[in-house]
């Protein structure tokens, strides 16, 4: 986390941080705001762990529309599936959706 805050945001705050479960994948989720270019930012972050390698998830918009987006954005989080060759999880939410339609 500590290279989140040397990112170069102005104001840099971090909180939410949260462990959780993305289809299967362990993941670390989290919000983070400051001042980028002189607009105020909200950004919310995932990185999820998969057999060899680590993703980073990433959705941004103005510091004003936070509670507006953050549900929309920890949908497009929590929809993320890894598929590395060997790494079997379970097919994500979205995908099992889609096949019963």
């Amino acid at each position: 986390m500590n290279n989140f805050k040397k990112s170069g945001l102005k104001d840099f705050k971090l909180y939410d941080v949260k462990k959780k479960k993305i289809n299967s994948s362990s993941a670390i989720v989290f919000s983070v705001s400051g001042i980028s270019d002189g607009f105020n930012v909200f950004y919310r972050f995932a990185i999820v762990q998969g057999k060899d390698r680590y993703y980073q998830i990433m959705s941004w918009t103005e510091a004003s529309k936070e509670k507006q987006y953050t549900e929309r954005m920890n949908r497009i989080l929590d929809s993320f599936n890894v598929e590395e060759a060997g790494y079997s999880k379970s097919k994500n939410r979205l995908a099992k959706e889609r096949t019963k339609k």
